[in-house]
């Protein structure tokens, strides 16, 4: 089992910010982009980094006022 890095998460965010400057602020084409690099892992930790990245990059549902 692996743990969680504390360095992770901000590298992760790193990331995210520069899928999105890749994609030219395009947040859905920069969360495919994500999910291709994690389905495309290679180790256990590859894949909880991208799986960090595109939870940062997948809309959360707000409640309705």
């Amino acid at each position: 089992m692996s743990t969680i890095q504390p360095m992770r998460l901000p590298r992760a965010l790193d990331e995210a910010q520069g899928l999105i400057t890749i994609c030219d602020d395009d947040i859905a084409q920069a969360r495919i982009e994500a999910l291709h690099n994690y389905r495309g892992a290679q180790t256990d930790d590859e894949a909880v980094f991208w799986a960090f990245v595109v939870e940062m990059l997948t809309p959360t549902a707000r409640p309705q006022a």
